[in-house]
């Protein structure tokens, strides 16, 4: 059994996931590499096989798009090591050290995932760190959700879980899984450095258009799907409230953002047989988790659910929904 699965999900990228693929097979350690070929034309399953004939790496290709979260579940499931790291395909590792480094961060029994810092760049550039680095290295700090570009996985905790929430499809998955981690004991624990440099490209046109979409409408299904009676309704409106500023604020924007919420009560009707409230306590934890971005574990942990080490997967998998 390796020490950690790196699972890279692509679709008609090879070009860059050549890049992730080289810096995933340059870690030190006992290290498997996942790669999975979302449905691509271009010849990107047979071409990356060609260039890493490396024993480490397995290519699994799908004939049919399903999407990223569809196939970070996957790649959980087919991953052999306890701990499963995920990076997009347009990300890269700073140097070789960096899974042997996020490993010994789960040594707290708290600790179900990690959020791994990382800089968005363009090429040859380091880029704007993009989220929080732990103050101390000696200390357990953490958050509420980590980002899925950037972000290490206890295997059995995230499979027991259920995964992220496949109908989603895209955008707020981590932020709805978070919760539920929480919910179960478990916390995000913040890195210690900038690991992991990430180049997006532009996002613009009819992919902005379906980003916009998908964040309105899944914002007001985490909220649905997680937030107890007594935070839904202030929730719900206050989600609301925010859309529509937005909305003033960018008018070419306000069409999407509201086809985004009508998609949402649309979900949030068919889907009701996956409401599972979290404990009001540890809603209002995450909240907190939210508002502050980084707590000293010590701090919080009596605040803490006891860890549900058995309990049976939080959600079920319903299918993906095609932009």
């Amino acid at each position: 059994m390796p020490d950690a699965s790196i699972v890279i999900v692509t679709r008609n990228r090879k070009a860059v996931a050549k890049d992730a693929v080289r810096s995933a097979l340059a870690q030190r350690g006992d290290v498997e590499v996942v790669l999975i070929d979302d449905g691509s034309t271009d010849g990107t399953h047979q071409d990356l096989r060609d260039e890493f004939p490396d024993p480490r790496l397995t290519v699994h290709r799908f004939d049919q798009q399903e999407g990223y979260i569809v196939q970070r579940n996957r790649g959980a499931r087919l991953a052999a090591a306890p701990v499963v790291f995920s990076i997009d395909d347009d990300a890269v590792f700073n140097d070789p050290d960096v899974v042997a480094d996020v490993l010994r961060l789960f040594g707290h029994p708290r600790v179900g995932a990690i959020l791994i810092p990382f800089h968005n760049c363009r090429p040859g550039e380091d880029g704007n760190l993009i989220t929080a680095v732990a103050p101390d290295d000696g200390q357990v700090y953490v958050t509420n959700t980590f980002v899925g570009t950037a972000y290490a996985v206890r295997r059995d905790v995230f499979l027991r879980l259920g995964g992220f929430q496949e109908f989603l499809y895209h955008w707020a998955e981590e932020t709805e899984f978070c919760q539920r981690l929480l919910g179960a004991g478990f916390v995000v624990r913040i890195g210690t450095r900038p690991s992991i440099r990430h180049y997006p490209g532009m996002v613009a046109g009819k992919y902005s258009r379906k980003v916009n979409r998908y964040i309105s409408r899944n914002r007001l299904v985490t909220i649905w799907l997680n937030a107890p009676g007594s935070y839904l309704v202030p929730l719900w409106l206050a989600h609301h409230l925010m859309t529509l500023r937005e909305m003033v604020r960018r008018p070419s924007e306000a069409a999407t953002a509201a086809e985004g919420m009508a998609m949402a009560y649309g979900r949030a009707g068919r889907a009701w047989k996956l409401r599972r409230p979290m404990p009001r306590r540890a809603f209002a934890l995450w909240l907190k988790l939210r508002k502050r971005k980084s707590v000293n574990l010590a701090e919080i942990e009596a605040d803490l659910p006891p860890i549900a080490r058995d309990a049976a997967p939080g959600m079920v998998a319903v299918g993906a929904e095609h932009a």
